[in-house]
């Protein structure tokens, strides 16, 4: 039977170092505030310590959600001031597990430090919505502020940074592609000077450099293998920038050639 995300509300509390405060749910609503309803859903880690930034950066994390319970449950999850949630609905088998990747842009006003909550709103699968029916899990997160600098990530299709370009089984006499990116995570212009790709079958394909990305900004182009023998194939691709924290940073790459 086809399963059906529903769409649940979000919201998110995000509050700069000198603290944003939030109203109080006691004071809002005249009464006491009730008891929250038990998450299906736990988190690990159950709260993120981000690594250091700059006002206006950002920065990524992968945790766990597990689901406690034997039912299936559909989520929505994200936020609406910062923070980006990779997949942002999904279902979660009863027992299963789920990896959700955060994208936290940090505020630009922060001067020491940084904190708030990502948001998952959920609900086991074919009931109706209201009531004991909709949970949720919030999971805070906070990083400390830096000066200001750019910052430079490579990924590969995906929001977190990649270690291996894996183009899996592929045959001779075709053209291969995998995405290759270079983000500027910082809050400061990042010279990309060059990308290089190892070995005579590969090539990178995208905008020419050198170029300025500017914060938040990202170079989106794709590592092309052309095989002409069979066999395993693997190499390195170099990033090139003025990251003074990681001027070049290398990532592998592999293949298994058939004919």
């Amino acid at each position: 039977m086809a399963r059906r995300l529903i769409p649940l509300l979000l919201t998110t509390i995000l509050s700069g170092c000198l603290g944003t405060e939030v109203g109080n749910p006691d004071e809002d609503s005249g009464g006491p505030k009730p008891e929250p309803i038990p998450s299906d859903l736990r988190a690990l880690p159950a709260a993120l310590t981000l690594e250091s930034s700059c006002p206006g950066g950002t920065r990524r994390a992968s945790h766990l959600l597990s689901n406690q319970t034997p039912f299936d449950v559909d989520a929505v999850a994200g936020g609406t001031r910062g923070e980006e949630a990779h997949p942002s609905s999904f279902e979660v088998d009863g027992y299963g597990t789920q990896e959700l990747v955060a994208v936290i842009h940090l505020p630009e006003n922060g001067v020491l430090s940084a904190e708030g909550k990502l948001v998952v709103d959920h609900r086991r699968e074919g009931v109706q919505p209201g009531g004991e029916n909709d949970r949720r899990l919030e999971i805070p997160w906070s990083a400390p502020l830096g000066p200001r600098r750019p910052e430079a990530t490579v990924l590969c299709g995906e929001a977190m940074p990649c270690a291996l370009l894996s183009f899996g089984n592929v045959f001779t006499g075709a053209v291969w592609q995998m995405p290759l990116e270079v983000a500027n995570d910082g809050c400061a212009p990042l010279r990309l000077e060059r990308i290089v790709a190892e070995g005579d079958e590969v090539e990178i394909a995208g905008p020419a450099l050198p170029l300025t990305l500017q914060a938040g900004e990202r170079w989106q182009g794709r590592l092309l293998l052309r095989p002409a023998a069979t066999g395993f194939r693997s190499g390195k691709v170099v990033v090139e920038t003025d990251d003074d924290a990681r001027p070049q940073q290398s990532i592998g790459w592999s293949a298994a050639v058939s004919g």
